[in-house]
């Protein structure tokens, strides 16, 4: 560092008149102004601090001098070192040994001798010097029979934990790079408050901070929060920038850490992109096995909500469960004649049909049960409660009319007709990826299922082919193409007496109607 009355961009032009700068204007500088430069230096972030003066004896600016230096060594013991003499008498002084001169008043405050780094060395030949850098310096101690010290340089780099590299005479540092490597700045621009707040070392360590804290945001998920991080990043490195020219009149290096910024955002909004283009395919697959094309893509919009989706919420749907009639002894018999292949041939065409009228009203295939098919009005996404029901029960009586022509074209090629039922309950569900580890499964659980498979049964003993609940039929309300008749309280295995509905005959156009309408959607 050089002294304050040196001149630059900003510097003081009567540095007696301000505070900081009193009693600097000559050397001898009061000690505690070295103690204030090296405390700066350490809150400003380096690892540590040498002072390259060697301070002999007491203060001459007073015991108070000595007292700062001292108050201030004891808080930064183990990142201060100072400098330390080895004098060789000369010839009017007699002949023999070395004198070492050291800050013995200060010693305390540094935890000991060890902190401390000779600032010169006497060479009496330097155009022969050794090829060690510390082997004429141990010689010379040697023969005086001194245990040799080492330099400040050295000295500095111990304490900062960093390996020394020293030039021949073994007195300051050898930094890796040219001329202009280690950043200098005059001792005033360190002492002055104002500017200090403003110098480049210290809008450099806040763009650290920045840039760490940049690097921690982008580790987060989402290619547009990342990509909007990135641009906050760099217009802050172009701010400071900014400040700094303007303020200090200093030029910061830009190219290199916006470079490895924008590389750094690219990395990571690359892998988002990867990521997200992954989940999006992940999450396709797994609802496009349920719901139709345009729930998917409903679903998609919004992936965050779709993990929402997955994880489990409680929803208020109507589930359909239809079953065969009859189909346990029909695949006995099939089984016994060797017509297992053609018995699976119609049971997949028949579930394939289902399928397709459930799609076309908008439900979610839940699950198969052997040759039964359970249904979900409502998840993942639901149009409302009255909309669900109303949908399951058009679903239920359009399969079927589709199973009644199924029928006609297996008569034809002499098959056994097939009948079934299909059970509707309406109310709260448990929905969400149900199962283990290796097997996960998207199922609605609850005693609204449980009701819904109960009531499939009971269209057996009442010998109709459609019942639902009474929350089902009181969502669907009156209409006169969906006429309902109760069919009073009916005892149901494991549950209560439920007060049940069936469909009544549908008038001719109506159920045309509805037959072209699901047309339409199968089309």
């Amino acid at each position: 560092m050089t002294p304050p009355c040196s001149r630059g961009p900003g510097s003081p032009t009567t540095p007696r008149r301000r505070p900081w700068a009193r009693d600097i204007a000559t050397l001898p500088w009061p000690r505690a102004r070295y103690g204030l430069l090296a405390e700066r230096l350490l809150q400003a972030g380096a690892a540590a601090v040498a002072i390259n003066v060697v301070f002999e004896g007491s203060s001459g600016k007073g015991p108070a001098d000595d007292a700062a230096m001292l108050a201030m060594l004891a808080r930064h013991r183990g990142r201060i070192t100072l400098a330390a003499e080895m004098l060789e008498p000369s010839d009017s002084q007699g002949a023999g040994g070395l004198v070492l001169v050291r800050p013995e008043l200060y010693l305390p405050a540094l935890g000991g001798a060890a902190p401390l780094g000779l600032t010169n060395l006497l060479i009496s030949d330097s155009s022969a010097l050794p090829p060690h850098p510390d082997a004429y310096g141990r010689g010379l101690l040697a023969r005086h029979g001194v245990t040799a010290w080492p330099s400040l340089a050295t000295s500095l780099l111990q304490l900062a934990g960093r390996s020394s590299r020293q030039d021949d005479r073994n007195r300051s540092l050898n930094p890796y790079g040219p001329e202009g490597t280690l950043t200098r700045l005059p001792a005033w621009e360190v002492l002055d408050p104002e500017r200090w707040r403003q110098h480049p070392l210290r809008p450099r360590l806040a763009g650290a901070l920045v840039l760490a804290a940049a690097l921690l945001v982008l580790l987060r998920s989402g290619l547009r929060w990342r990509l909007a991080v990135l641009a906050i990043a760099l217009l802050l490195q172009l701010l400071a920038a900014g400040v700094a020219l303007q303020q200090c009149h200093r030029w910061l290096p830009l190219l290199a850490p916006a470079g490895g910024l924008v590389l750094l955002g690219l990395l990571h909004s690359g892998d988002a992109y990867r990521l997200e283009g992954r989940e999006r395919r992940r999450l396709r697959c797994t609802f496009e096995r349920y719901v139709a094309p345009s729930v998917v893509a409903e679903i998609l919009a919004d992936p965050e909500a779709a993990q929402g989706i997955l994880r489990g919420r409680l929803l208020e749907v109507t589930v359909l469960f239809a079953d065969l009639q009859g189909f346990t002894a029909l695949t006995r018999r099939r089984s016994a004649a060797g017509q297992t292949e053609l018995h699976v041939r119609q049971l997949n065409t028949y579930l394939g049909a289902m399928v397709e009228v459930i799609t076309s009203h908008g439900g979610t295939v839940d699950k198969f049960i052997g040759d039964a098919v359970m249904a979900v009005f409502g998840s993942p996404v639901g149009r409302g409660v009255a909309e669900e029901a109303e949908a399951a029960l058009r679903c239920a009586r359009a399969m079927g009319e589709r199973l009644q022509q199924l029928n006609g074209a297996w008569a034809a090629a002499g098959l056994e007709p097939l009948a079934n039922g299909v059970g509707l309950a309406s109310g709260p569900v448990l929905a969400g990826q149900i199962g283990s580890p290796q097997r996960l499964e998207f199922t609605v659980i609850g005693d609204t299922v449980n009701r819904a498979s109960r009531l499939e049964g009971l269209t057996r003993t009442l010998q109709v082919p459609i019942c639902l609940d009474a929350a089902t039929a009181e969502r669907v309300g009156p209409r006169p193409d969906l006429r309902l008749q109760s069919l009073g309280l009916q005892a149901i295995k494991g549950l209560d007496a439920l007060e049940v509905f069936a469909l009544a005959a549908v008038a001719p156009q109506a159920a045309s109607a509805d037959a072209a309408l699901a047309g339409e959607a199968d089309a």
